[in-house]
C-alpha cells in the first residue's frame, strides 16, 4: 500500500519527468497512426472524483504532458453532466487532454450487445459535454472482456490487443507491459524509470483518487475524499436551499 509520500503531487511530478525522459510517451491515436513499436501511454480512470482528476490534469499540463481521462456516466459518486463537472472536463480537454468513456458494465457478464451499449454511452457523453469521444476503457472488466479485443464502432479500446496483453499472472515477457496503481498500490510493476526503460510498450494507469498535495495512506486518503465530498454537498445545499441557515453547523 502507498505511504504518504508515495502518492503526493511531488512524487507524481517525478513520474511525469521519467515518462518524458523515456522518449516513448504518446497517445493511443499515435500508436495506431504511426504504427509505433515503442510507446508509453498514460491513462486515468475517474472512479470517485472529477475534482481530483482536474487537479492531476493541471499538474500534467504544467509538466507538458497530455493524457487520457476516462469518465463514467453511470457513477453514483459524481455527475459528469453537472455545471461544475462539465466546466472542469472542458478545461481539461482545452489544455490538451483527451476524454473517453469509462464504461461500467454493471452486473452483466455477457459480451453480446456490449459494443452497442458502449457506443451509445460514448455518444451521450460526447453530446452532453460537447466534445468528441473517440475511446473507452472498461471499469473492473472480467477476464473474458480483456481477452475479447472488443470493437465498439470506431472507438479506441484501451484494452484492445494493440495496447494490452492479457496474462493470468504478471509477466515481464508480455507484448505490452501494463502498470497500474489500483487499490492504492502499484500492480504489475512500478512507475519508475527502470521499468520505462526496460519495456518497449507500456500502458500506465493512474487513478486520480489516490493522489493529493501531501499524499496519504490508504485510510487517510479515503477519509480526506469523504470530507471533500461532504463539503461539496453542503456547499450545494447552501446554494440551493433557502432555509439552510437553520442547519448550518449541524451537517
Amino acid at each position: 500500500m502507498f505511504q504518504k509520500s508515495d502518492c503526493s503531487y511531488a512524487a507524481y511530478r517525478k513520474i511525469l519527468c521519467d515518462i518524458k525522459d523515456s522518449g516513448k510517451y504518446c497517445d493511443y491515436a499515435d500508436v495506431i497512426k504511426e504504427k509505433r513499436d515503442q510507446y508509453l501511454i498514460l491513462r486515468h480512470d475517474i472512479e470517485f472524483s472529477i475534482e481530483r482528476a482536474y487537479r492531476l490534469s493541471e499538474i500534467e499540463a504544467e509538466e507538458g504532458i497530455q493524457s487520457t481521462y476516462f469518465v463514467q456516466i453511470t457513477n453514483n459518486a459524481y455527475n459528469p453532466f453537472s455545471q461544475e463537472s462539465k466546466k472542469m472536463l472542458l478545461a481539461m480537454n482545452q489544455s490538451g487532454h483527451h476524454l473517453g468513456l469509462h464504461y461500467h458494465r454493471g452486473a452483466t457478464e455477457q459480451i453480446e450487445g456490449l459494443a452497442e451499449d458502449i457506443v451509445r454511452q460514448a455518444k451521450m457523453l460526447s453530446e452532453m459535454i460537447g466534445i468528441d469521444i473517440d475511446r473507452f476503457s472498461f471499469h473492473r472488466p472480467p477476464a473474458k472482456f480483456l481477452k475479447a479485443d472488443l470493437a465498439a464502432g470506431d472507438l479506441i479500446n484501451a484494452y484492445g490487443h494493440l495496447f494490452f496483453t492479457y496474462t493470468e499472472t504478471p509477466d515481464d515477457m508480455c507484448a505490452v507491459k501494463y502498470i497500474a496503481d489500483s487499490n492504492h498500490q502499484w500492480k504489475y510493476g512500478l512507475a519508475k524509470k527502470e521499468y520505462f526503460d526496460r519495456f518497449d510498450k507500456i500502458q500506465l494507469l493512474i487513478h486520480p483518487l489516490s493522489w493529493s498535495h501531501e499524499g496519504a495512506d490508504h485510510l487517510q486518503n479515503f477519509q480526506d475524499m469523504v470530507k471533500e465530498k461532504h463539503d461539496a454537498f453542503v456547499e450545494t445545499i447552501e446554494h440551493e436551499w433557502k432555509l439552510f441557515d437553520e442547519l448550518r453547523g449541524k451537517l
